[in-house]
């Protein structure tokens, strides 16, 4: 695919957000609970190399799991076991959100970016926010940045879904309407809409939307301009 120029749609809503926004404080009340180390990691690119060679070796070993000749019980067991050793992503993500922090200084800056849209689950709260700083510093640092459609589709998973009506629209629905609206290229600006109409689909088809939200639920709920 060609290069991808979107403008910068955290432009308007930067200094809004940058409160709620999580941030390298912000990301560690629960994870100091969790792992005090975590409070003591900057802006260390290689705290994420540790972790991805960590979540090889975790899934090299898993390759080799057999549980053939247990009884189930004992084998859910060491499964369950097993899987609660897969290394904590909690320390790459404080390392990739200081190095975001260092406001596109940092050589790693696009790969932490990727790093949070792809591991913001690994956390344990904000993971949408943590998804959007990482979209917004590749919309901000990374001009002819080539894989926004990967991009945009971790982001979208992100997105916590709730009946028509319900909730207020999300910042990463704010920042997907912002690149529909002024993306420089035409297939990003398509695959924002994309990603909001199929967001409006799933939450028109919740059980629990009312029946006149879902009436309502055309063009008009997601034009962008």
């Amino acid at each position: 695919m060609a290069a991808c120029t979107p403008s910068n749609p955290s432009e308007s809503t930067a200094a809004a957000d940058k409160r709620r926004e999580i941030g390298h404080e912000a990301a560690l009340p629960e994870a100091e609970r969790r792992e005090p180390a975590a409070a003591r990691v900057g802006p260390d690119w290689t705290v994420v190399e540790e972790y991805r060679d960590g979540v090889a070796a975790w899934l090299a070993r898993a390759r080799e799991l057999d549980f053939a000749g247990l009884p189930p019980d004992e084998a859910e067991r060491r499964r369950t076991a097993f899987m609660n050793e897969r290394p904590s992503a909690v320390r790459a993500i404080v390392a990739s959100r200081a190095i975001l922090e260092e406001d596109g200084r940092h050589p790693r800056t696009v790969e932490a970016a990727e790093f949070l849209v792809r591991e913001a689950h690994g956390a344990p709260r904000n993971r949408n926010l943590l998804a959007l700083a990482g979209a917004r510093a590749l919309a901000a640092h990374a001009p002819g940045y080539e894989h926004w459609p990967e991009m945009l589709g971790w982001l979208d998973g992100h997105r916590a879904f709730q009946p028509l009506g319900v909730v207020s629209e999300s910042p990463i629905d704010t920042f997907l309407k912002a690149m529909a609206a002024s993306a420089a290229n035409p297939m990003l600006r398509a695959s924002a809409h994309y990603y909001l109409a199929a967001g409006l689909m799933r939450a028109a088809n919740d059980p629990l939307t009312p029946a006149a939200a879902r009436a309502g639920a055309g063009p008009s709920m997601w034009r962008t301009a």
